[in-house]
């Protein structure tokens, strides 16, 4: 991790003050810039981009244990904690589902106001009669 943002911020910063400021040697960098990638680390990549397809064609639906779960079925062995490092490292996240909102409660002892226009929406007047509509 140390040494990766060395790398990234190399144009900005000298070496050596990076390398005091994170306690890292010169000769570590230098020996991690040559080693290749882990092979845990390049199926890390390849599951991430597989996930993100996942994702993408569940319109951003899709959430760790979806995702996990189409991941297995595709035959790609993960754990559940994996899945959501990835997902997290590359800013996924499902949507979360609405919660159910009750609008309406007619089981009420409450007194009911007087229907004064009795369903006749055709006035002869203009200004006579106003209504409403409520929506949440």
């Amino acid at each position: 991790m140390r040494f990766r943002f060395i790398q990234a911020h190399r144009q900005e910063f000298r070496l050596d003050v990076m390398c005091r400021v994170l306690e890292v040697t010169k000769s570590g960098y230098f020996t991690w810039q040559g080693r290749p990638t882990s092979p845990r680390e390049r199926h890390d990549t390849v599951l991430t981009t597989e996930i993100e397809q996942i994702h993408a064609t569940s319109k951003g639906r899709y959430g760790v244990p979806r995702i996990h779960a189409e991941l297995r079925e595709q035959g790609k062995p993960c754990s559940r904690r994996r899945v959501a490092r990835l997902m997290t490292a590359a800013g996924l996240k499902g949507k979360d589902r609405k919660k159910y909102k009750g609008t309406t409660n007619s089981d009420h002892a409450h007194p009911l106001a007087d229907d004064l226009v009795q369903r006749r929406f055709k006035v002869r007047e203009p200004n006579t009669v106003w209504a409403a509509d409520i929506s949440f």
